[in-house]
Order: C-alpha cells, then sequence, then structure tokens
C-alpha cells in the first residue's frame, strides 16, 4: 500500500509494507530534520514562524503541498504567521481544515482578513494588533484563556499593552487599591474605603482633573485643586437635582438649581451687583412679615403686610417716601410723601381722580381755571372766584352787504372755545350794527346763530323755524342787533359759534355800517361775539 497524507498537517502516513529498512527518513521528514537538512512537518507545524509580505494585494492565497516543504511551499502549515508591508486591507485565504494559527498584523491602519478556503466565513485582524485563533474548517474561534494567574510583573520592555475584551475589563485588587504609576513612580490610587469608591491624587499638590472631548476640541471639565484644599472649578455650568453645598462656592460661569434652600442668615456679594434673573415671577415670602432693605449695613425702608394690607414704610426719622419714573428719558419724580410734614403729598403735575374727601381747609392757590370738572361748593372757593370758567371774545369792523335770500356768513364774526368740562355751559353773546340799503321799500330780515355747523336757539311757530332773530328795517335807516343764549354743547371739543343772515323782503341789508344825523351813510360801526364757559 502506498503512502498517504494527513488532512490537517500533511503529514506522511506510511503504507503497510512500504519503505522496508528506510522509514526512517520519512519519521524524520514528520518529525524534525530531514536527513537532507529539511525542516520536518511537526515542527513547521509547532514552532514555525513566517512573516509574509502583503504588499499591495488585497488577496492572498497561503501555499499548501503535502509531506515536508519550505516554509514558503507550505505557507498553511506554519504556527504563526507575520503580516507585513501591506499599503491596503488584505484577504488571506487559508485551508478549510482544523488549525490553530498565532497572527501577528504589524500593518498600521490596515486589517487582515482570514478567509476559509471556498467559503466566505472571515476572521478579521486589526491593525497593529495579534490573535490567537482556531477554525474548524467551516468557522473561526479566538482563542483566550478564561483566567490566569500571574505574580510578580507582567511588563512590555517596549511599546504598548493592549487588553481587549469583548466583554468588560474588571480589576480586582485584592489589596484594595489600583495603582497607577509613571515611569515607576504612583502618580494615582482607585481605592476602596468602606465600600467606598476613592479616587487619590498620589503626588503632593498635584490635582485631579477631569477632560474630554468636546465637538472636537479637548476641555477641561473640571480641576480638583489638592493645593487649594481640593476647591473644584468647573469649566462651565452646574445641573443638580438636590444637594448640599458647605463652605464656599466659585461658580464664574453660573450655577443652575431647582431650588436653594439657605440654612443661615445671609447671601453675601463681596463685590458687583446680584442679579435675580427668572422666566417665571419673583416671590418674596418672608414669613416674619417684614422685608427689610438696608444701605452698607443700614436700614433704610422695608414693606410688610398687616392684617392683609401692604405697608410701604421709611424707617428713617423725617425721610421721605418718594415714587421716581422716566418721561422721554428724563428722571422725574412723580410723587413725594413728606415724612417731616406728617405725610404731606406732592404731585409733580395734575392729579386725576374719581373723587376727593375732606374740608378742604388746607388746600392753597386753589385756581378755579384748574379744575377740568366737578363741583365745588362756593363757600370754600376763595371770595370773588365765582363761576366764569372762561371768555372768548372776537370783534369785527369788516363791512357785509347782501341782497341773498339765502344765510351768509357775517365776515369775521364767529368766536372758538374749548369747554374744560362737558357739563359746562357756554353764554353767547352777539352785538351787530347795520343799515338797510334798500332804495324805496323796507327790508326785513332773519338771523341765525351757529355751533359749528348746527343752528342753535331757533324759534318755532309761523312757519319760520330756522332763525333765532328777525328784523324789520325802514329804507335807510340804521339798526342793532343783540343777541344773548346759554348753549350746553356737551362736550370738552373745540367748538366754534357764528352769526349768519338772509333776506326775507326786499333784502339790501349792510353789516358795520350806520346812519349819522345828516343821513349820510359813510358813518361804521363794529360788531362782536363773545363766549362765556360757565362751571355746571
Amino acid at each position: 500500500m502506498a503512502s498517504d497524507y494527513s488532512n490537517r498537517l500533511k503529514i506522511e502516513l506510511i503504507g503497510d509494507g512500504e519503505q522496508a529498512g528506510s522509514w526512517g527518513d520519512t519519521t524524520n521528514n514528520n518529525l524534525g530534520a530531514s536527513a537532507e537538512g529539511g525542516v520536518g512537518v511537526l515542527d513547521h507545524a509547532i514552532a514555525g514562524v513566517l512573516s509574509i509580505s502583503t504588499g499591495s494585494d488585497t488577496t492572498l492565497t497561503l501555499s499548501d503541498n503535502d509531506g515536508p516543504q519550505t516554509q514558503a511551499n507550505n505557507q498553511a502549515r506554519q504556527a504563526s504567521l507575520i503580516f507585513t508591508g501591506a499599503s491596503a486591507n488584505c484577504v488571506v485565504t487559508v485551508p478549510a481544515r482544523q488549525k490553530i494559527y498565532n497572527v501577528h498584523n504589524t500593518n498600521t491602519g490596515n486589517t487582515i482578513t482570514l478567509r476559509l478556503s471556498g467559503t466566505s466565513t472571515d476572521y478579521v485582524v486589526a491593525a497593529s494588533s495579534s490573535a490567537l485563533v482556531s477554525t474548524t474548517g467551516s468557522a473561526w474561534h479566538a482563542l483566550s484563556p478564561g483566567s490566569f494567574t500571574a505574580g510578580g510583573t507582567i511588563s512590555n520592555t517596549s511599546g504598548d499593552i493592549t487588553i481587549d475584551a469583548v466583554g468588560d475589563i474588571i480589576l480586582d485588587a485584592d489589596g484594595a487599591n489600583v495603582t497607577f504609576k509613571d515611569g515607576g513612580t504612583a502618580i494615582g490610587d482607585f481605592s476602596n474605603s468602606s465600600s467606598d469608591f476613592v479616587i487619590t491624587s498620589s503626588v503632593q499638590d498635584k490635582d485631579i482633573i477631569f477632560k474630554g472631548d468636546d465637538g472636537g476640541a479637548g476641555i477641561t471639565a473640571l480641576t480638583l485643586d489638592m493645593s487649594a484644599a481640593g476647591a473644584a472649578t468647573f469649566n462651565a455650568g452646574i445641573t443638580a437635582t438636590t444637594g448640599t453645598f458647605s463652605g464656599v462656592v466659585d461658580a464664574d460661569a453660573g450655577i443652575t438649581v431647582d431650588n436653594i434652600t439657605i440654612d443661615g442668615t445671609e447671601i453675601d456679594l463681596s463685590t458687583g451687583d446680584l442679579t435675580l434673573d427668572v422666566a417665571g415671577d419673583i416671590v418674596l415670602d418672608a414669613g416674619g412679615s417684614d422685608i427689610r432693605m438696608s444701605a452698607a449695613g443700614t436700614q433704610f425702608g422695608l414693606i410688610n403686610g398687616t392684617s392683609s394690607n401692604l405697608t410701604i414704610f421709611s424707617t428713617v426719622s423725617d425721610k421721605d417716601v418718594i415714587i421716581q419714573g422716566n418721561d422721554g428719558g428724563a428722571t422725574i419724580t412723580a410723587l413725594t410723601l413728606d415724612m417731616s410734614a406728617a405725610g404731606a403729598a406732592t404731585f409733580n403735575d395734575a392729579v386725576t381722580a374719581s373723587s376727593f374727601s375732606g374740608n378742604g381747609a388746607s388746600l392753597t392757590a386753589l385756581n378755579g381755571s384748574n379744575i377740568s370738572s366737578g363741583t365745588i361748593d362756593s363757600a370754600r372757593l376763595p371770595g370773588g372766584l365765582g363761576k366764569v370758567l372762561q371768555v372768548v371774545s372776537t370783534n369785527t369792523t369788516s363791512t357785509t352787504s347782501s341782497t341773498s335770500t339765502s344765510y351768509t356768513d357775517v365776515t369775521g364774526l364767529s368766536v372758538a372755545i374749548t369747554p374744560s368740562a362737558s357739563s359746562s355751559k357756554i353764554l353767547v353773546f352777539v352785538t351787530i350794527g347795520m343799515i338797510d340799503d334798500a332804495s324805496g321799500s323796507n327790508g326785513t330780515y332773519a338771523f341765525r346763530l351757529l355751533r359749528d355747523s348746527t343752528s342753535i336757539g331757533e324759534g318755532s311757530g309761523g312757519g319760520q323755524t330756522d332763525s333765532i332773530a328777525g328784523l324789520g328795517i325802514e329804507t335807510n335807516n340804521a339798526d342793532n342787533l343783540n343777541v344773548h343764549f346759554l348753549d350746553s354743547p356737551s362736550s370738552t371739543s373745540s367748538t366754534t359759534y357764528k352769526m349768519q343772515f338772509r333776506g326775507l323782503y326786499n333784502p339790501a341789508i349792510r353789516i358795520n355800517t350806520s346812519q349819522d344825523n345828516s343821513g349820510s351813510l359813510g358813518n361804521h360801526t363794529s360788531a362782536s361775539i363773545t363766549a362765556v364757559e360757565i362751571g355746571a
């Protein structure tokens, strides 16, 4: 029977009756060095280390031949494979049979993917890392001990040591301390103290610093200063649900809390202003009823609630309560309550009120023209004031001539007045001088008084309802018209009063012209209209 070869390592298996007297060469070839100086199959499989340069290839198939071969002719048999020279991620195809590989990927930035021949079953070895893996021919398994015991020191003379775990990494120190060193010098400890987790900076006056990455920028989130009794410096705001602070809290960027409970008597600010900025209301709730205000330690006023009354109290003797504001950019004092004068009130400008009470005995310099509405008992007014609030008058010497039977304005004879109260009365006086200029016939005329565009004081009956007065004048004779009427405009808007006239029969009239003793027509007169506001 001819020799055969094992499936896994390609060991030569001598057939029955084969190689009589020469089987020793085959055995040497299988176990170790051959008589010809080659390397044995088992020697390769157990201790063989082969460096493979992947170059720029992205796919590489390991060589696999029967019997004793050089490492180059049977790469798949070697115990350790070192991959170098990759300029891209590489796929390395290995035989689909049972085998253990110790793989070292020395390439920086490029992975080595081990793929079972004829399948898509892969195992990826990361860049700059190693892996101990086995394959059943159909699957890959990472080989790692469940645990190991080491005494003394685990050291690496150069480079890094990487602990890569699919699950958690657990550091269990029965001595209670996990110590960090740099060049043999202890820097700090993680330790257990009665189940408290303690982080300790071991070097005198050296801080504990928490750093991180904020949007690509390195930031120091928190510094615990061991040279300042552990003072904490936060890089930004502090958000706390609950907590207790003792000592001094120094937070330049601010502190954000839901509620503050002060177990003391004061909130002190050594410099600058204290600003309370809230999205809702600011509520001051004093269980002792007083909210006190001081300046440099001296109290000057307080606000309290007594029997649900709001009381504003100036606590310094004879010092006033002053209310100020901003009027168009200028500071004004709207009201002063004089505590040295029994609380006398001084208003900066007009006072509007639905009513005033009291006897008015202390009112001084009361000017009736400044009273816009209401009623004042005449007994309480200064002597001679009366009820006349204002007088407005217009005089005109302009001559107006007309033969029209339609109403015509008396030129220049109008007066405008703005009542100070809607309840005021307006007494209107009108005086007009005129002459009938008709030739050989007497004239008859009607006159009306207008408030703005409304005729007032009209008579009624006889078919004439549009006039306040009428005259019949003999030819070439003069006459005078005098009218007075008490009007109720019920307004505080500017109101204009004026006179108009029209002819009723044989009209030919001339206003502001009269006849002298010689009968000439050259003598001129004037007309006037006067409006008098009278308080209700």
